[in-house]
């Protein structure tokens, strides 16, 4: 398992146990030449929390105690705990350099999106700082670490705890959808869980808005952005709709039940190609225990003319996700849509 999955990993490739070296874990991103990104807005009539996540013109250590143990660290700076002095809470304080931004419009975008967005299966931005050397984000704190690592560490999924996983996946991508946003770079490392217990008994966390892009109805991007084994055919061809993050939780989907992408190849070209085709196999040995729904389900998440694949919104109404609904007790999941039910409901005029 560790060793098909581990060449889908950004920075993890210590784990592989083949030689996917000429696979490329990175994002591909071509610029928009030319083009000025619009300000985002949510959609008219929504209402969001975290669009009061203003920056704070005080000082961070004013607020939050930090700790000086890192718990995360990357190319753009280091992550740390942080605890709100006045109530006691613990937060996540990501610290950025502001001499790696290479695209402020671009990081400024990000934030802005991330200010927008509140859902409960969508990390929080509650409030920015800054001086002169670095720009700091405080975050929900989300101590379960990447879904990704667990993938690696148990194997594939049951279904049930797959239905779990793609149930929240879809609540989430649905309500920026609805809210006129798509991700374009979903994958198991962008989704984080809330704790360290059990899959079942936490809660994901969709991170990373980087390459998120604001979108009306009919409207279609042409940057070619994603990450090779997740991104959706229609995107290699520069002309795509919201319904490539569809795609991208397909894959995810097909990873979780099975332990292998359903998409692949030696190098990024081939793995390029493999999705061009989009030549869905279940012919793998893993495939004979795994539901008829199941398979039908990745059947039309993985549509490769994306006029005829599902939504977010209908894809929570299939067969797959209801009959495990109803033959196990996800609790949790239930738990973390009531919230969502109800603003569903009513940002779509229901």
């Amino acid at each position: 398992m560790g060793g098909m999955l581990a060449c889908c990993k950004e920075e993890k490739m210590e784990i592989r146990k083949r030689d996917h070296s000429q696979v490329s874990k990175a994002p591909i991103v071509e610029a928009e030449h030319g083009k000025a990104r619009a300000n985002l807005s949510v959609k008219a009539g929504a209402f969001s929390i975290g669009a009061f996540a203003a920056s704070n013109r005080g000082k961070l250590e004013d607020f939050y105690e930090v700790e000086h143990k890192v718990i995360g660290e990357g190319s753009y700076g280091s992550v740390q705990k942080c605890m709100y002095k006045d109530t006691g809470q613990w937060r996540a304080v990501k610290t950025i350099n502001k001499k790696f931004v290479k695209d402020p419009k671009q990081f400024q975008e990000e934030m802005a999106i991330m200010k927008l967005l509140d859902h409960p299966n969508i990390v929080r931005l509650y409030e920015t700082f800054d001086d002169e050397r670095n720009v700091y984000l405080v975050l929900e704190l989300c101590s379960g670490g990447e879904l990704f690592d667990r993938i690696v560490a148990d194997g594939k999924f049951t279904e049930q705890v797959a239905a779990f996983c793609v149930q929240q996946m879809l609540r989430a991508v649905n309500y920026m959808h609805i809210n006129g946003i798509m991700h374009r770079d979903l994958k198991p490392e962008n989704w984080l869980l809330a704790e360290t217990e059990a899959i079942e008994k936490t809660y994901l966390k969709l991170i990373d808005f980087g390459l998120s892009k604001r979108f009306s109805p009919g409207d279609f991007a042409k940057t070619k952005a994603g990450t090779p084994y997740y991104v959706a055919p229609e995107v290699l061809s520069g002309r795509y709709n919201e319904l490539s993050d569809v795609w991208s939780i397909g894959v995810i989907m097909y990873i979780l039940l099975s332990g292998s992408p359903p998409f692949s190849g030696a190098d990024t070209m081939a793995v390029l190609d493999s999705v061009r085709q989009a030549d869905l196999s279940f012919d793998q040995k893993e495939w004979s225990a795994i539901s008829k729904e199941a398979m039908d389900m990745l059947k039309v998440l993985l549509m490769k003319d994306p006029s005829q694949r599902v939504t977010a919104d209908s894809a929570l109404k299939e067969a797959w996700l209801t009959k495990q609904h109803a033959s196990h007790d996800l609790t949790q999941a239930s738990q973390a849509g009531v919230f969502w039910v109800w603003q569903e409901g009513w940002l779509a005029g229901h």
